[in-house]
């Protein structure tokens, strides 16, 4: 890697933001708004591999699979991503959440 990859790799891993159960969560997270298929899942794999450790996805937007094939292929630890899901207000709550 070059040494402008590993000094913003390092940079990503270093910030993180304190949430108020006392959690930390990094502040920058990869967007995956109109990535769909292949695409979604190299752009997730690429994030990752290159430092990012929060990924932003959505039910709408259909592309929870392509999602988990990019963490996959990343061998990044799923413990150490912070994965970012919005759900529609149909599925609001526990039960509707299981689903």
């Amino acid at each position: 890697p070059s040494r402008r990859t590993s000094l913003h790799t390092q940079q990503l891993e270093d910030r993180f933001l304190r949430l108020r159960d006392g959690g930390t969560m990094p502040p920058v997270a990869l967007g995956t708004s109109g990535l769909s298929g292949d695409s979604a899942a190299r752009a997730v794999e690429f994030a990752l591999l290159r430092g990012y450790r929060a990924i932003d996805t959505a039910i709408i937007y259909g592309n929870q699979e392509a999602v988990g094939e990019g963490l996959r292929k990343s061998g990044a630890a799923r413990n150490e991503v912070f994965l970012i899901s919005k759900v529609p207000p149909s599925m609001h709550g526990y039960a509707q959440g299981e689903k």
